[in-house]
């Protein structure tokens, strides 16, 4: 399996350079059951606001559930996605118009305003993911 980016590396290959496959399956189950969770026959409409975690999306191959991503999206896949700024400069109201089901977010860089921001207009959409190393998966 090939990786497009070294920031998909980063989380998906383990020290000894062997892809982490657990990782993948994890974060495949949980863009998959939310879908299915959430009841609604409506297609998962997810928003990610980290490129790291655009790049895992186009990787896993469902890069079609994507509506918007930051600025610093550089996959080919996700060309014709939606802009929604980045994790510091944030367009909320691009966010309004999008309709997300699902934000995805790295929670170490949330602040607590924006994550409060985030938490009031979309609720229960805004799902964060902590992974700054192997050991975290």
């Amino acid at each position: 399996m090939g990786f497009k980016s070294s920031l998909c590396n980063e989380y998906t290959t383990t020290p000894d350079g062997k892809t982490n496959v657990l990782f993948l399956l994890v974060l495949s189950a949980f863009l998959f059951s939310t879908e299915a969770l959430s009841g609604s026959r409506d297609p998962l409409r997810v928003v990610s606001i980290a490129p790291n975690i655009t790049d895992i999306i186009v990787d896993l191959g469902v890069a079609d559930a994507l509506i918007g991503v930051t600025s610093h999206a550089q996959v080919d896949e996700v060309a014709h996605v939606a802009r929604v700024g980045d994790l510091y400069a944030l367009d909320v109201e691009s966010l309004f118009a999008l309709k997300p089901t699902l934000i995805l977010a790295v929670r170490e860089g949330m602040t607590p305003y924006r994550r409060a921001l985030l938490a009031k207009h979309f609720p229960g959409k805004l799902h964060e993911i902590s992974i700054l190393s192997i050991a975290d998966i």
